[in-house]
């Protein structure tokens, strides 16, 4: 195939030479059929405009739909979402049309989203198989009605511009089986959404619903038994450390709920049918000692009730992502079937107490910072046309029930929920926890006056945290906490004790963080540390404030060995040194013999740093994630797999010298935009790599010993196919992989 050839100018004129296509590297696309070969067409910002989807069985499709439809059920029975294959086109707002092979499925609880639409039209659950709209591969279809229509699409955009975790939602015009049709599209809370907030993927939360709507004469009884249960099993699956990581947030997340259900539920309470008063999770509990997480959890739970959006906030209803390095828990927007359009003050509603004034004051000043007419205008590409006064009108809704939260009570009530569960008895349910061995669990009855362990497989583990284990006797086991001595005690600690942290501040409100016995030396007044660790488990980390003007120095010399089944520990951490949430300048970084994932690992960090040398690595040398940083000189030497490793970040560098890398010298990805200007690279597998929906920009490259000297390719389904333009190389471009949907321009 002919590589795609034009002519650009930059300031003055460029002859552009496309290197070849090699036939061995178009695996990526199959199944993918896109209009354009154009790599600009899948980098440049897009905005999807309409959707057609065709199933393969419409007949069968037809018939599951009129069953639903017949029966004489309110909610949709599970023997009904039936999974069907289907064909998506979707038609972008830059010319770009691809077609993608998916699995769709009716969704919802109720009937709601089936009723009032046209014949054969109801919500859907979408799953891509091949491509990817806007990096989602996992998303819902809803009617817009059971969303609230308009609502919906404001208070996702409006919480996304608060800083909260929330979903892609906006108006798609559909084409279903030839029935037009316009839909609500909402992404799913999976890895990509958690990468979209600069997240790293982690354990994600919601409350259980597997007995609320078995039926509707036990509503209240069967919410006093909905704890909580892990979404993403195999994140869990993977291994032995993600294991013990999503038990300790089930762990966490389960003690609000307890507490909850303690404060909630009482028999004449559950026999009225009326809502529980203080219908709410105590942010005290999911933030586990965090300001940060206290202050989100109490802010977000200001603005659902100030978007009328209250339905959100029940329990059974939300979701949290699970953070293993700060051990603390972040809600995620659900479902809050809000009425803000409205603009109409409603007052509080009693099940909804809140618990505190701090989120009413956190989000009025939020809400001061926002830029109205910003948001009209992103409102606007979602579908959704609103003027700026009824803007104002919203605004001063939500104010109003702000300003009412700031008079009511600051403290939470105070609760014992100790063996909450011995109040019932329930023959077809057991409580479980985790036992002393890596994969025992503790299997008792509600008053644990009988418990017995039991051995389960890493698969069937993950399915018990999953909230879907049901045992020979088909009995349903609901996961409580690590151990039985928590829940007796109501004090469900995840903070790691194993390693002891010892915290120190240094710099500008920054601290260091050590986990094991790291022999710390610091000299103040040269501002330097030296950090030398005695064993492969310890880690050092600096997170928060600044640093400015510091010379930091990892020696990881004579170091006992200890085996890891997975690339992080058990705080989700996967470099030796690593630096997070924090700003740089004029930093130096040394690190030698490392025996981690990634020698220097640094997330969500700006600023600027000198020079960074890494010596005899592991695996990777040098990883980044999430940040936006300038690097004087990169000096690395013996890599056991990527000398430097980017992604999903902004990225400049002076000048790279890079030898010995197992497999890549530089290595670009996940949407990142990266500058090098000069770079020796020297014994590689691969010289630089780019892909993934990235671009990278090489002013001057020179290799030696280096099996292939570029690559552009596309691994990962949310993303597209990537870029990279260099000005001079002794490269000869056979010796380079450039895949379908990808480039390499050389200019001169």
């Amino acid at each position: 195939m002919q590589a795609q050839s034009t002519l650009k100018f930059v300031g003055k004129s460029f002859i552009l030479v496309a290197c070849l296509v090699l036939p061995h590297a178009s695996h990526a696309n199959e199944n993918l059929l896109c209009n354009s070969l154009d790599v600009n067409k899948y980098l440049e910002k897009q905005h999807i405009q309409k959707l057609e989807i065709t199933t393969k069985k419409t007949r069968k499709w037809a018939k599951n739909y009129f069953k639903i439809l017949g029966s004489k059920d309110n909610n949709i029975l599970p023997k009904y979402k039936k999974t069907f294959s289907a064909t998506i086109k979707a038609e972008f707002s830059n010319g770009l049309e691809c077609s993608f092979k998916a699995k769709i499925r009716v969704n919802g609880d109720w009937k709601d989203h089936i009723d009032d639409a046209p014949p054969l039209i109801a919500s859907l659950d979408v799953k891509l198989l091949t491509g990817n709209i806007n990096s989602v591969v996992k998303f819902k279809l809803f009617l817009p009605k059971t969303r609230n229509h308009d609502n919906e699409i404001l208070v996702t955009t409006l919480l996304r511009k608060l800083g909260f975790i929330s979903p892609k939602t906006y108006y798609i015009p559909t084409s279903f089986n030839d029935i037009e049709f316009t839909y609500l599209f909402q992404e799913k809370a999976q890895k990509e959404l958690l990468e979209a907030n600069l997240l790293r993927e982690g354990p994600i939360l919601v409350g259980d619903e597997r007995f609320t709507w078995l039926d509707t004469d036990q509503y209240r009884l069967d919410h006093r038994l909905g704890l909580a249960r892990l979404v993403n099993k195999n994140w869990a699956n993977k291994g032995l450390i993600s294991l013990d990581i999503s038990q300790q947030a089930v762990s966490l997340l389960n003690r609000a709920y307890l507490d909850f259900m303690a404060r909630s539920f009482v028999d004449n309470n559950a026999k009225s049918g009326k809502p529980p008063k203080g219908w709410y999770l105590n942010s005290d509990i999911l933030a586990n000692s965090s300001i940060f997480a206290n202050e989100q959890n109490d802010s977000f739970y200001a603005m659902m009730l100030a978007m009328q959006a209250t339905h959100g906030l029940r329990p059974h209803n939300r979701k949290f992502y699970y953070d293993p390095i700060y051990k603390h828990l972040l809600p995620i927007y659900y479902d809050g079937n809000s009425e803000l359009l409205k603009t109409k003050y409603v007052p509080l509603d009693a099940s909804f107490i809140p618990h505190g004034s701090s989120g009413a004051k956190i989000s009025l000043a939020a809400l001061a910072k926002i830029d109205k007419m910003e948001l009209i205008s992103e409102l606007k590409l979602s579908g959704l046309n609103i003027s700026a006064s009824k803007m104002d009108k919203v605004f001063q809704t939500m104010e109003a029930t702000l300003n009412e939260i700031l008079k009511l009570p600051t403290e939470n009530e105070k609760v014992d929920s100790r063996s909450y569960f011995s109040k019932y008895s329930d023959s077809d349910k057991l409580l479980v926890f985790s036992g002393n061995l890596p994969l025992e669990i503790v299997v008792c009855n509600f008053s644990l006056s009988n418990c017995n362990s039991e051995m389960h497989n890493l698969a069937d583990y993950a399915q018990i945290l999953n909230g879907r284990y049901i045992n020979n006797q088909k009995q349903h086991y609901l996961y409580v906490a690590k151990n039985k001595e928590a829940y007796l005690a109501a004090n469900f600690d995840v903070s790691d004790t194993e390693f002891n942290p010892q915290v120190m501040p240094i710099g500008d409100g920054s601290q260091l963080i050590t986990y094991g016995s790291i022999d710390i030396d610091i000299d103040l007044k040269r501002q330097i540390i030296r950090l030398k660790p005695s064993d492969s488990i310890e880690r050092a980390l600096f997170v928060g404030g600044s640093l400015s003007n510091w010379n930091i120095i990892f020696e990881s010399a004579d170091v006992t060995t200890s085996a890891s089944t997975q690339r992080f520990n058990e705080n989700l951490i996967t470099g030796c040194l690593t630096l997070l949430d924090i700003h740089l300048e004029n930093l130096k970084i040394t690190s030698s013999a490392s025996f981690c994932e990634d020698s220097v690992n640094l997330i969500r960090a700006t600023g600027t740093i000198n020079s960074i040398k890494i010596i005899d690595a592991m695996s990777d040398a040098l990883d980044v994630d999430f940040s936006t940083l300038s690097f004087g000189e990169i000096n690395v030497s013996g890599a056991g797999n990527d000398c430097i490793d980017f992604s999903a970040g902004s990225y400049q560098i002076k000048k790279a010298i890079l030898s010995d890398c197992a497999d890549k010298a530089v290595s670009i990805g996940e949407q990142s935009f990266t500058t090098l200007t000069s770079t020796v690279i020297s014994n590689a597998n691969i010289g630089i790599a780019v892909k993934d929906s990235s671009t990278i920009s090489i002013k001057q490259a020179n290799f030696s010993e280096v099996t292939t000297c570029l690559s552009a390719t596309k691994k990962k389904q949310e993303y597209w196919g990537s870029k990279l333009v260099i000005e001079s190389s002794n490269c000869d471009k056979s010796n380079n992989i450039q895949q379908e949907g990808s480039l390499i321009e050389t200019v001169q």
